[in-house]
């Protein structure tokens, strides 16, 4: 194993964490979103 292989691993595993993240992170959101505009609707 090269440094330059360690680090390209490493890159790849924090990319692929961060796209996991994002995801769960915009799908939380558009849930409390939906929510949100229920109520409004509901109010109207």
């Amino acid at each position: 194993m090269n440094i330059s292989e360690i680090i390209f691993s490493g890159v790849l595993t924090l990319i692929i964490f961060i796209i996991i993240f994002l995801f769960l992170k915009v799908d939380k959101l558009e849930k409390e979103y939906h929510i949100f505009t229920d109520e409004h609707t509901l109010k109207k």
